[in-house]
């Protein structure tokens, strides 16, 4: 029978802290998170009141998903669905509408993201509209969607509630709720690498997975590779990938697997992704030869075909089409398997954008339809070949500077030999 997918809680070892040693351990976290991001947005100076409770020790609760965070006396749940966290606007605006000079935060606290997704949600004497970071309003709720941290352990729903006081801001309610994120992955057999490289938000095939884990270790020997996290989209038009290079990881939409529109749709675009954090490794590194070489060879492409540095846009119709560019191209060559209205192919591939986006997609090409490349590098005139044959010789330069070892180059790119050759 075939492997089920791993489903990984992700735990941190040891036994479960007190109220006052978690908040202990959360001290400078909270600290950070009461200044100048809420108060100085609004205007208001914030001062910490501490609440007069009785002390009391209770075990923390870790949420999972399914479960809702009751917050407020039971006046305000966050419902958690997967990596998905909801709330839902009535509750909260009906809180404001009897405490109307009150402000509420909700912050999700993940570690190793810069930047958290941030909810504020304004009383009728405050403010009147909500002020959103990375939250997404989707009818009668507010959507923040989390993501394991790649080193294990939890992410926090830290809320406030502020109550506006003459000019200053008074927090006079302030939880942390730790929740345990579920994710699916591919384990290794016993004896190789266990480093998690793929984190899913819903269940896909662990032969999938295990494709996906072992397209992402052929990079390593290049690069430290970024986390994949693959996020639950039913979206059709929701298929592209992103690299978030000063975090370290990728994210791509569930859709690209779960409904390709064509063969191996998923492997490209992280493939596209991947090679990304491999060019920013030229362009960082004292050395900028490989990054001179690979610009050149760039801004001769764009000037044959009749332009000037830099492009005037992002998506060029005119640059797209040319064949100094479409050569280079992955939806030159992908056969469609869904109709053309269902999203526009043409954005898998955007070689002509800058000298990232061509080696990024030069990659791909490379790797995966590397027989059709030959074939239209032999039908260009010969001029176009010196230009197209010295950015093929550019974008090899880039992987032989960071790795000179042939036979991994071949791993990534397997007919390395016959395309270095032209």
């Amino acid at each position: 029978m075939p492997e089920k997918p791993t489903s990984r809680e992700n735990e941190r070892q040891g036994p479960l802290m007190t109220r006052r040693e978690f908040l202990g351990f959360l001290r400078d976290l909270s600290v950070f998170l009461a200044g100048a991001g809420v108060g100085t947005f609004l205007g208001y100076s914030l001062r910490r009141i501490e609440e007069q409770q009785t002390p009391r020790r209770r075990e923390v609760k870790f949420y999972r998903s399914g479960e809702k965070i009751s917050i407020r006396d039971k006046e305000i749940f966050v419902p958690i669905k997967n990596w998905q966290l909801f709330f839902e606007k009535k509750p909260i605006m009906n809180y404001l509408q009897r405490h109307p000079n009150h402000y509420l935060v909700f912050k999700l606290v993940v570690p190793g993201v810069v930047e958290s997704p941030e909810l504020q949600v304004f009383g009728p004497k405050v403010g009147s509209q909500a002020f959103l970071i990375g939250v997404e309003d989707v009818g009668n709720y507010w959507k923040i969607v989390g993501l394991p941290p790649a080193e294990g352990g939890e992410i926090y729903l830290h809320f406030k509630d502020i109550k506006i006081v003459g000019n200053e801001g008074r927090i006079i309610f302030s939880d942390v709720y730790p929740i345990k994120l579920n994710f699916y992955t591919y384990t290794p057999p016993s004896g190789e690498d266990q480093r998690i490289r793929i984190f899913s938000e819903i269940h896909l095939p662990n032969e999938l997975l295990k494709n996906l884990h072992q397209l992402h270790a052929v990079f390593d020997k290049f690069i430290f590779p970024p986390v994949v996290y693959i996020f639950e989209v039913t979206d059709v038009k929701k298929r592209g990938g992103i690299n978030v290079i000063e975090e370290n990881r990728i994210e791509l939409p569930s859709i690209i697997f779960t409904n390709p529109i064509f063969t191996n749709e998923g492997l490209i675009v992280l493939t596209h992704e991947l090679a990304h954090s491999i060019v920013k490794e030229i362009i960082y590194n004292k050395d900028q030869e490989a990054n001179k070489r690979l610009f050149d060879a760039y801004a001769g492409l764009v000037k044959a075909a009749g332009w000037d540095i830099p492009i005037p846009s992002f998506s060029n119709p005119a640059l797209e089409t040319s064949p100094y560019f479409t050569i280079f191209d992955e939806s030159h060559y992908v056969k469609r398997e869904e109709p053309q209205e269902s999203y526009n192919i043409h954005f898998y591939g955007h070689p002509y954008s800058d000298h990232t986006e061509l080696f990024s997609s030069a990659l791909t090409v490379f790797r995966f339809f590397p027989s059709e490349f030959i074939k239209g590098y032999n039908q260009l005139n010969e001029e176009q070949k010196g230009l197209v044959r010295e950015a093929v010789h550019a974008i090899f330069n880039v992987l032989e500077f960071l790795n000179p070892n042939i036979d991994d180059i071949k791993r990534l790119i397997p007919e390395y030999e016959s395309l270095r050759s032209i």
